[in-house]
């Protein structure tokens, strides 16, 4: 059997997968960037493909018999280039990371720890409750506004509720809904988004990436939120639009925003390339981290099980889990 690990992404996790399969492999490591004489020797004859990215650079995957994403996310692969027939799933299994980060992310929104630290490290006592220092805020009795009801948005809302917190969520309308209608005190659907904003202490966006979400939250949205609220996107850049987002901290119509997913990424061609259009680290209530919401000592073994599970599952005969196509 061989095993192409393509992509930044996977190519460190060969050893998870030669310790978890049933089966003797060889196996090949690409970079999205290796020469198209490299990725045609890597492609032809290869049985299984883990990878981030499918898209016109691939060679052709005939010979391949599952195709697997490390990741939730397909936004890079084009599954209409996939040959059909050829098993395509991803894996989620950071629901638990996501939904610590989100917790932090929220609690840092209120007391700012970096700044708090940073003013004692240099002696000053202006941030004490002592010196007459403003208090921090509670999540407890605040709302949460939950954009996308998934596993995500579940597992954030069972940890917010520990915190004493109102939820609300908003998704499209699904069959699975009804299960999980008991989490929230309001459960509205997407169309009524607009309906839930004002009611929200707390925005949460973690609903999945597509042509129907591309703009999600604009100026008409921002407009409709309390002026004190926060906005967390651990969803995609692009849900939400850069320069409504941008405009809406720098004119403080909303209270703040922790961005962890982006509008620009590092390339070959610049890898040092900023994460968006506009200056955001110039902007004291917007809080930055590098898209790495969910991923954990817990997300990786779990994502990894799961991988080579799939592929000893197609070694089997058998069908693998969370098939895309």
């Amino acid at each position: 059997m061989k095993i192409v690990m393509y992509g930044a992404p996977v190519v460190g996790f060969v050893d998870r997968v030669k310790a978890g399969i049933s089966v003797d492999a060889e196996f090949v490591s690409l970079a999205y960037d290796a020469p198209a004489e490299e990725k045609a020797a890597a492609f032809s004859g290869a049985d299984i493909l883990i990878t981030n990215r499918y898209n016109e650079d691939n060679p052709s995957a005939d010979s391949v018999k599952l195709i697997q994403l490390p990741g939730a996310g397909y936004d890079e692969v084009k599954l209409d280039l996939i040959p059909d027939g050829i098993p395509t799933c991803n894996v989620y299994e950071h629901d638990t990371g996501v939904a610590e980060f989100v917790m932090l992310a929220m609690l840092n929104c209120n007391w700012n720890i970096g700044r708090l630290e940073s003013t004692i490290k240099a002696g000053s006592w202006e941030l004490s409750s002592r010196y007459g220092a403003p208090p921090a805020l509670e999540l407890a009795g605040k709302t949460l506004g939950v954009v996308g009801f998934g596993r995500i948005g579940r597992a954030i809302t069972q940890r917010a509720k520990a915190f004493g917190m109102n939820v609300v969520a908003a998704n499209r309308d699904e069959p699975w809904l009804d299960e999980y209608r008991h989490m929230v005190d309001e459960l509205y659907d997407m169309s009524a988004l607009n309906e839930m904003l004002p009611h929200c202490d707390y925005v949460l966006v973690s609903c999945v990436y597509c042509e129907d979400t591309h703009d999600l939250f604009a100026e008409e949205q921002f407009a409709l939120m309390k002026d004190t609220a926060a906005i967390f996107n651990i969803s995609r850049g692009p849900v939400i639009n850069e320069k409504a987002l941008y405009t809406a901290l720098k004119e403080n119509q909303i209270g703040g925003a922790h961005i962890d997913v982006w509008y620009r990424y590092p390339d070959a061609e610049d890898p040092n390339q900023s994460p968006a259009h506009y200056p955001f680290e110039t902007l004291s209530n917007a809080h930055m981290s590098p898209h790495v919401a969910g991923w954990t000592d817990g997300t990786i073994d779990r994502r990894w099980q799961l991988i080579c599970d799939n592929i000893n599952a197609i070694c089997a005969g058998e069908e693998p889990k969370n098939r895309l196509k």
